[in-house]
């Protein structure tokens, strides 16, 4: 244990008293604007062996981002968050569907 000790101790001493003088973090390749940020996906999970239901949803538009998920809550009620993400920030709103259950989720 005592021999552990002794290599950890010195390995720590050696990556503290190193020169870092000539580190620079890396950069981009290109940083030249590629113009507006385009993109939109979906994806969707029911398996009702296995009681999951979830899902997302966005697309994006240059500087703003609108989608939406959803997922079935273990009390049986849907969860659904729609947002908004542009230069104020992320917005969002959330809806709950149905009324919660102790006895709705399934093992």
């Amino acid at each position: 244990m005592k021999i552990a000790v002794c290599i950890f101790s010195a390995s720590l001493v050696a990556i503290v008293s190193a020169d870092l003088s000539s580190f620079r973090v890396p950069r981009a390749g290109n940083t030249e604007d590629s113009g507006p940020v385009n993109y939109e996906f979906a994806y969707e999970v029911k398996d009702p062996p296995s009681n999951n239901d979830f899902g997302h949803m966005e697309n994006r538009n240059g500087e703003v981002a609108k989608g939406s998920y959803h997922v079935l809550l273990p009390d049986g009620r849907h969860q659904r968050v729609d947002y908004t993400a542009d230069e104020n920030g992320y917005v969002s709103k959330i809806n709950y569907d149905g009324s919660p259950s102790a006895a709705s989720y399934r093992f």
